[in-house]
Order: C-alpha cells, then structure tokens, then sequence
C-alpha cells in the first residue's frame, strides 16, 4: 500500500484553500463548482463526498475563516504586554490586513451582501462570527477600563459605547477602504479609536 507524502495537502483543506481564495477575488455567486473542482485539481466525486453542495462548502468556508481569524488575533494579542497595546493592535491588525489584500474588503461582509435573506445559513455563520469578534473587542475594552479606568473616566464613555464605537469604526473604515482603494480610512479610524480612550 502507498502511504500519503507527508507534505500532500488533505482534499478537504485543498477545496477550502481554493473557495477561500475564489470567494474572496470573485465572489461566491460568480465561482462556480467546475472552477473550484479544476483549480483545487480533484475529481468530482472527491468534490461531493466532501462538500454534497456549494452552500456547504460556502457554510464551511464562513467557519474556517472565521475559526482562523479568531486564532489570529488571539494568537497576537497574546504576544502584548499592556491592555493599551491590545486595544491598539486590532485596528493594527486589520489595517495590515485590508491594506495587504488589495483593499477588498472583509471576506465576510461580502459574502453576506450576496445573501440579502437574513435566515440563509451562509449569512447566519457571518453574523455568529462578527458577535463572537464584536465580543472579543469588548473583552479588550473591559480589560483596559480594569487596568486604567481613567482613560473611560476623561472621555465619560463606557466599555459598552467604546466597544461598540470600536467595532463600527473599524466596519466603516474596512468599506470605505474597499470603495476609495485606499488606507486613508484607517487612519482615520486610528485617531477616532484613540480618541475613544484619551490614547
């Protein structure tokens, strides 16, 4: 029996690479299944018995991103001493990010435009990952307020309003971004993020 090489890539992962990079450029309704089965260079029936339709692999590709970005962005927060540098490095990361991808902007928020249904499923795994990164914002905010409360106090804004504002204006400037194809927008944010803190 031939053993695997142990650098040949799994079909599964080898499907989600190419729909992570297809969906992103193009779009999920633009990519079709015979482009995604030749680029990913499996057979048909590898495609199915993996992913019996598109919207599963569409549903599995909103999981994996989201599953990778999490463990990104834990990943660096992890490496920063002071609740300030945490605080500061998710509008870091994101600008290096949108900036590094050609300004098109968050692969979640465009495959949830082409689902305009609020119960298609695809939408609903984006809207579960932006609560769970909506979240994580709002557990840096708190651990700042726990570490230096009179940032919150010079401002007069609480964790939830700095949270939120956080979050939008990161939203904002990750469209505006993708519509001018230009980082402007994320300095921007930086100074109103900053702003929101007395940084």
């Amino acid at each position: 029996m031939v053993r695997p090489k142990k650098t040949d890539i799994p079909v599964r992962e080898k499907i989600l690479r190419v729909a992570n990079d297809l969906f992103y450029k193009q779009g999920y309704h633009q990519t079709g299944t015979n482009q995604l089965i030749s680029e990913a260079g499996v057979s048909k029936a590898s495609f199915y018995t993996h992913f019996p339709s598109k919207e599963d692999l569409g549903l599995a590709y909103v999981c994996d991103s989201a599953e990778r970005t999490m463990r990104m962005i834990r990943e660096e927060l992890a490496q920063l001493e002071t609740p300030l540098d945490r605080y500061l490095m998710i509008q870091s990361l994101i600008t290096k990010y949108m900036t590094s991808s050609d300004f098109r902007g968050c692969n979640f928020s465009n495959i949830a435009r082409e689902f305009p249904d609020a119960d298609a499923p695809i939408r609903v795994e984006v809207v579960a990952f932006e609560q769970a990164y909506r979240e994580l914002i709002h557990q840096i905010v708190a651990d700042l307020h726990r570490h230096a409360p009179e940032r919150f106090e010079k401002t007069g804004l609480s964790i939830e309003q700095v949270s939120d504002r956080y979050y939008l204006l990161l939203e904002g400037a990750i469209n505006a971004s993708a519509n001018h194809h230009d980082d402007w927008p994320f300095k921007a944010a930086e100074l109103a993020i900053r702003a929101l803190v007395d940084a």
